[in-house]
């Protein structure tokens, strides 16, 4: 029987999932509206995009739509190998330091648009794009490795169809009488709402506010960097 960690209370199954879902959605609508309508953390959408361009031989937006999947895929590698154990768990105390991380690198993003790399200026594919890409991307990978640990099931902000494929599942099982699915579509279903909420609230604030929007979701992620996981350890078969 395999041993796994899950969470034993409600905020880490709950809330801190749902967090990171509206942390996502804002990121992923701010980038989108700023940078050449590119995910940070949506990588299906950056996949499919990168696809078309090359079908049509426009190798430069090509590129462009490349640069956010390599930025991804960095965080996610750096990630992974600082912070997770051979059996796939995060060590102590990661979660608090992606978190952290996550809204240093915002912080970031903030500062450079504000002062160094303002965002009417940018061009794709310039200095400045690709180490505002990095950022997010780096800070992205971070997070996608970290909401599942938190939840006790498994989640990834950056791939909101697999999202709905779990919700969708989840509540058939629950319909039949399954508590275990009940619990998950609970979880899945508000991460997908505050996704389409914090998306939305991305997309107002970077209208009215431009980048100094990106305070909302560093300040939403400075709780995040408190929490304290608490793990009982539970057998499978």
């Amino acid at each position: 029987m395999a041993v796994t960690a899950q969470p034993t209370d409600r905020l880490h199954t709950y809330v801190v999932p749902s967090s990171l879902g509206g942390i996502s959605g804002f990121v992923d609508a701010t980038m989108f509206l700023a940078l050449f309508s590119v995910f940070t953390n949506f990588q299906s959408g950056n996949s499919v995009l990168l696809g078309v361009s090359v079908g049509q031989g426009a190798w430069r937006d090509a590129l462009t739509w490349l640069s956010p999947i390599v930025a991804f895929l960095i965080g996610v590698t750096f990630w992974t190998a600082l912070m997770m154990e051979p059996d796939r768990r995060l060590r102590p105390h990661a979660f608090r330091t992606i978190m952290a991380a996550e809204a240093a690198l915002l912080l970031v993003f903030l500062v450079l648009t504000q002062t160094v790399w303002p965002i009417p200026g940018i061009t794709p594919l310039s200095p400045a794009f690709l180490v505002l890409i990095l950022c997010i991307g780096v800070a992205a990978g971070g997070q996608t490795i970290a909401v599942d640990e938190a939840s006790g099931v498994k989640l990834r902000t950056t791939f909101i169809s697999g999202v709905l494929t779990s919700l969708a599942a989840a509540v058939v099982l629950a319909v039949r009488g399954s508590a275990p699915a009940r619990k998950e579509a609970r979880i899945v279903g508000s991460l997908w709402a505050c996704y389409v909420l914090g998306a939305a609230l991305g997309a107002f604030c970077y209208l009215h506010f431009g980048s100094w929007g990106v305070a909302v979701p560093i300040l939403a992620l400075l709780p995040l960097t408190l929490v304290r996981r608490e793990y009982a350890r539970v057998r499978r078969p």
